[in-house]
């Protein structure tokens, strides 16, 4: 904490960006008194939508296709225009992956953060090191992309990694 001395102005704490980040902390079984893992994710975004959804468990027609949208992180709306989840099918990418017969249920936010199958995602950008940079800037799949299919699609680490 900073603490200003009554009487005194500090305008270097106004003019100041606000901290852009992640926080992720992870318990692994050997740390936690029940051998349970456990993650937490905050993404410290100070314009992000940050409203939760659910949604449901779903069956899809065998040959049916899901469409892939770029969901940027940091943009949001006014109010009176729509929320990010009302708008984000204006940014689709013209690309469609074949899709399966059940998409489990899950929650997310800025992220895809937990399914109906108890997996659990928690992401910490690291945009700090020059070897971590994508070398294709225009990809398809965006970090919430690919937090929302592996909620959909996945029932454990293990099949969310590959």
């Amino acid at each position: 904490m900073f603490i200003v001395p009554e009487g005194e102005q500090h305008e270097s704490l106004l003019s100041e960006p606000l901290a852009e980040g992640c926080t992720v902390v992870m318990v692994g079984k050997d740390a936690s008194t029940d051998s349970s893992v456990m993650t937490t994710h905050v993404a410290d975004c100070s314009i992000c939508d940050w409203t939760w959804h659910h949604v449901p468990a779903a069956d899809h027609e065998p040959g049916s296709m899901r469409k892939i949208y770029h969901i940027s992180q940091i943009k949001t709306w006014p109010p009176d225009v729509g929320l990010k989840w009302d708008m984000y099918k204006e940014n689709y990418t013209g690309v469609e992956i074949p899709q399966v017969p059940h998409t489990y249920a899950y929650h997310h936010g800025v992220f895809g953060y937990m399914n109906d199958q108890q997996l659990a995602i928690a992401e910490s950008t690291i945009g700090c090191r020059d070897k971590m940079k994508n070398s294709t800037p225009s990809g398809v799949f965006d970090i919430t992309t690919l937090t929302l299919i592996a909620m959909e699609r996945c029932k454990t680490a293990r099949e969310a990694i590959k």
